[in-house]
């Protein structure tokens, strides 16, 4: 008996460990396995001669991702194991799914209709008694109206007189209660005076809030540990774009705007990025015509560990836990 009972426990560990083990095994494929990246695109300096291609792959191809940007026309296609899309079976599949609901609708509709026009007819007198009984309507109408008419006039002659009476008084009371010029004068300036006032006391509050919050900002961020946690964080998103550098990078630009600052502020703005792309790209600015001619080639591999990493080194330093905890709690 306690020889099966040990068999049966030896049986259970064996298969937890195999499980374990493809656990791993698949944790190991998803961080270690690398997602490759292509891209290329040109131009000759006319818009229908912007070209661009871009492809990811992951796992030997298993999963893949492919775009293509040419003729000013946009397709792309995926791959997940033995699943293929393309745009087309996309456009496709819709438009199937269209025509099937319309369908559905119609045969739907259709016992509906026949039931309501049946109702309609079973329900409906016929034409010659509709007719008349729609003209005694019409007729007992109009004498209803002619009576009204003679039972009002009468009325409205008599209130006439006092109507006029009415508006006379009315206006002489407006023409008594009238403000004179100097008074409207004066309680302009004073509305005005008022509306300077609320502003002034608006904007001086305004500005005691953003010193109040400035100086609130300013001693978090000169805060010791604070700094220590960005120079961290500094230090690893650093190391994350060293490793997640293209192996491959070349690429020549030449671009101009109209107006010379622009084409002066991007070529400020690309030379931030003179560091991770060092000689390889060549910029040409050009100051006196507007223009976008050029090409570029990358090619890389992003392994999902390196972002991993660089979340548990954050994690495990304490400066970084304690400037977060004051972040989430931090108010302006």
């Amino acid at each position: 008996m306690l020889h099966i009972l040990l068999l049966v426990l030896k049986i259970i560990g064996i298969i937890i460990a195999v499980i374990l083990g493809i656990l791993v095994l698949l944790v190991c494929i998803v961080l270690f396995t690398p997602v490759c990246y292509q891209g290329e695109a040109a131009c000759d300096g006319t818009v229908k001669g912007i070209r661009a291609k871009a492809k990811i792959t992951w796992l030997l191809h298993l999963f893949s991702f492919s775009a293509v940007y040419e003729e000013q026309e946009f397709r792309w296609k995926l791959r997940v194991a033995w699943k293929h899309m393309n745009q087309e079976n996309s456009i496709e599949e819709r438009v199937d799914t269209d025509e099937k609901d319309k369908r559905d609708e119609k045969d739907q509709r259709a016992p509906k209709t026949q039931e309501a026009s049946k109702a309609r007819r079973a329900e409906e007198p016929p034409k010659n008694e509709t007719v008349r009984l729609e003209e005694k309507k019409e007729a007992a109408e109009k004498v209803e109206k002619a009576v009204e008419k003679s039972e009002k006039e009468p009325e409205k002659q008599s209130e006439i007189p006092g109507k006029i009476k009415k508006s006379v008084q009315r206006s002489e009371e407006i023409l008594e209660d009238k403000p004179s010029i100097f008074e409207k004068v004066a309680d302009r300036i004073r509305r005005f005076y008022q509306k300077i006032k609320y502003t002034f006391q608006r904007l001086c509050g305004k500005i005691k809030t953003l010193s109040e919050k400035k100086d609130k900002i300013q001693s978090f961020l000169t805060d010791k540990v604070h700094k220590a946690a960005f120079q961290k964080v500094k230090k690893e998103v650093l190391r994350l774009f060293a490793k997640l550098r293209p192996k491959r990078f070349s690429g020549r630009v030449h671009y101009g705007f109209e107006d010379p600052y622009r084409t002066g502020q991007v070529l400020a703005g690309a030379a931030l990025f003179y560091p991770w792309t060092g000689e390889a790209l060549a910029i040409e600015p050009d100051f006196e015509k507007r223009v976008l001619e050029g090409d570029l080639y990358i090619k890389g591999k992003i392994r999902l560990i390196h972002i991993v990493l660089l979340l548990l080194r954050l994690i495990w330093a304490k400066d970084v836990r304690t400037t977060y905890r004051h972040i989430r709690s931090f108010e302006l």
